[in-house]
């Protein structure tokens, strides 16, 4: 892969200016570069040992496709935490439900005094909301146990792994573990002297890049001479 890229790297970029109603062209050469249209690093977004690599190097991934995954105890163990106390805050929440409804009832009867009906409220209110914290833990839990499963971003080419099975991985801190890249489309990249373009603008009689660009051929020559 390191091989095939390394091939594109630098093409020769001809340009061929030819002014309006000349039967003549002026040539302008310049040195390039072939580019991935899109490129990602892969990194993980959580702590934790690399239990499976599930690639080799130089093949095609498709976007979403399981590249590496991390040993997902850990996750596990966080994930069924976060629902114990779920459902803790579920049963409190139930309880402070139950005990304001009766409190508000009773205080419309006459039975029981206003006094007890602000704290039956004020407990349901913070029992709402330790319930509403601990179903974002559960969510927050569940997410990252599909973390453990590290995917491709984008499809393209990918390179060798630079992590190993076994070795520990730090939440986005840690080395990237593979890059992957995008050839179809390519991008030829080349600098233009600003000199050589106010003369490419006189010789085709252009006022503008646009009508410059009308009248320009670009040749592509790769290492090899293709």
């Amino acid at each position: 892969m390191s091989m095939r890229l390394a091939a594109l790297r630098i093409a020769l970029v001809f340009a061929a200016i030819v002014s309006a109603g000349a039967a003549h062209a002026e040539t302008l050469r310049f040195k390039g570069r072939v580019e991935a249209a899109e490129r990602a690093v892969l990194s993980s977004r959580l702590n934790g040992v690399v239990a499976a690599i599930l690639f080799e190097g130089g093949e095609r991934v498709e976007r979403g496709a399981p590249l590496i995954r991390i040993d997902e105890a850990d996750a596990e163990l966080a994930l069924a935490a976060a629902e114990a106390r779920l459902a803790q805050a579920q049963a409190r929440s139930e309880g402070a439900e139950r005990r304001a409804a009766r409190q508000e009832a009773l205080s419309e009867r006459g039975v029981a005094p206003d006094a007890q009906v602000g704290p039956a409220r004020t407990e349901r209110a913070v029992a709402r909301a330790g319930l509403a914290m601990a179903r974002a833990e559960r969510d927050r839990a569940a997410l990252d146990l599909e973390r453990v499963v590290i995917r491709a971003p984008i499809s393209g080419h990918i390179s060798r792994p630079m992590v190993a099975v076994g070795a520990f991985l730090e939440a986005e801190a840690g080395p990237p573990l593979a890059e992957i890249i995008a050839l179809d489309p390519a991008i030829v990249a080349y600098a233009a002297p600003y000199a050589d373009r106010l003369t490419a603008l006189e010789v085709a009689g252009a006022e503008s890049v646009e009508e410059l660009l009308a009248g320009v051929r670009i040749e592509l020559y790769l290492p090899g001479g293709r």
